[in-house]
């Protein structure tokens, strides 16, 4: 399922009162444009017909969605398999996935993801060819097992999708980008001013390697999560979760292109293999601002279980919060296989690896190649 328990975005957030901190940006941010490509049928085995999509040339990503015509039904869905018209598969079926290793060929990971589907390409590092089509179906599945859902095993199952697709053309190199984000802090999981500003000023370093710099556009305070926890079973906690944290960071102007991030005091999941307390959980990787509840939950420091959490040192937290980051925007732990390949061979930047808080602070940065990678995922916003 579309969601990742990965090492933490750590300390997040008091008052940022350092001019090298992010800063609110006050030009709107233009929303992703939708554009409706096909409707698809799920059948009493819960997939649809293959459909094809052609994609234009010189973009910087390929956005595609499909989203149900009814109320969600809690089911997850996923693209599969996913394919180049002429050229090879892009993402492998389920029968040959595994989250660790593309298939032989692939070069896209694809997560499931609950409620809606979604595919941002390429989150490879070799880009898509220049003008082409891809194919592709939609497959619900069960978003703790894996396995496929039937309507039969699940008579809520939305019979109608309407697959919509996104993109933008490339931008250059060295043209800016601007990430988007939006803090809820949970009763309890507040920082010290000074040590969020150390943190941020890391944060931002690590990514004005990137050309990209980050704009924190709302905070706000939600009710303590103490009792929370996030189960693969059921949604229900993390639904209730979602529906506060949304409603705190709603905004006027636009509720997308953005990255939402929850701090509580202590984060609990339990995966179905007993309670674990990880220092964060993303609900979508890649994740998306406006294609269903894509919010990052990460505990506001080192969490043993007892009543008060130990805060990271400011380097540590700054690692954090990027590697995070950069999972939202596409970016694998670099001991995975897709992870490898994003990284590239230049043997730069370690900010990926999964054992962050080992990586020592001089070599916690995105490669080169990473940087090609994340810069082209859709919440981040470039000047025209």
């Amino acid at each position: 399922m579309g969601r990742e328990v990965a090492l933490a975005l750590g300390l997040l957030l008091g008052q940022v009162g350092c001019e090298q901190a992010p800063t609110a940006d006050a030009r709107p941010t233009p929303p992703l444009v939708w554009t409706a490509q096909a409707e698809l049928t799920l059948d009493a085995q819960g997939q649809s017909e293959a459909v094809t999509v052609r994609y234009p040339a010189a973009q910087r990503y390929i956005a595609l969605r499909a989203a149900p015509d009814a109320a969600a039904s809690g089911a997850c869905y996923r693209f599969e398999p996913l394919a180049l018209v002429e050229g090879p598969a892009l993402a492998p079926s389920a029968v040959e996935y595994d989250a660790s290793l593309p298939c032989a060929g692939c070069s896209e990971t694809l997560l499931a993801g609950r409620d809606v589907a979604l595919a941002i390409l390429p989150t490879a590092l070799t880009p898509l060819p220049p003008d082409g089509a891809l194919s592709l179906r939609l497959i619900a599945r069960d978003c703790a097992l894996g396995t496929r859902v039937s309507r039969a095993r699940l008579p809520s199952l939305p019979v109608r999708f309407t697959l919509a697709s996104s993109s933008e053309p490339s931008v250059e190199a060295s043209a800016p980008g601007v990430l988007h984000l939006r803090i809820a802090v949970a009763a309890g999981a507040s920082l010290a001013p000074a040590l969020d500003e150390a943190l941020w000023r890391g944060v931002g370093e690590r990514f004005a390697v990137a050309g990209v710099s980050l704009s924190i556009d709302r905070r706000a305070s939600i009710p303590s999560m103490d009792d929370l926890v996030v189960h693969a079973a059921t949604d229900e906690p993390l639904r209730t979760l979602v529906a506060a944290a949304t409603a705190a960071l709603r905004t006027e102007v636009t509720d997308s292109r953005h990255v939402s991030v929850v701090l509580l005091p202590c984060l609990r999941v339990d995966l179905g293999d007993g309670l674990r307390l990880p220092y964060a959980y993303t609900t979508r990787l890649p994740g998306l601002g406006d294609a269903g509840p894509s919010l990052l939950l990460v505990s506001s420091g080192r969490c043993d279980g007892a009543s008060e959490t130990s805060p990271w040192p400011a380097e540590l937290g700054a690692a954090i919060v990027a590697h995070e980051l950069g999972h939202h925007l596409g970016l694998f732990h670099t001991d995975t296989a897709a992870g490898r390949a994003q990284a590239g061979d230049d043997g730069l930047g370690r900010l990926m690896d999964a054992q962050i808080a080992d990586v020592p602070t001089a070599a916690a940065r995105f490669s080169p190649s990473q940087v090609t990678v994340l810069r082209r995922h859709p919440d981040l916003v470039f000047s025209r």
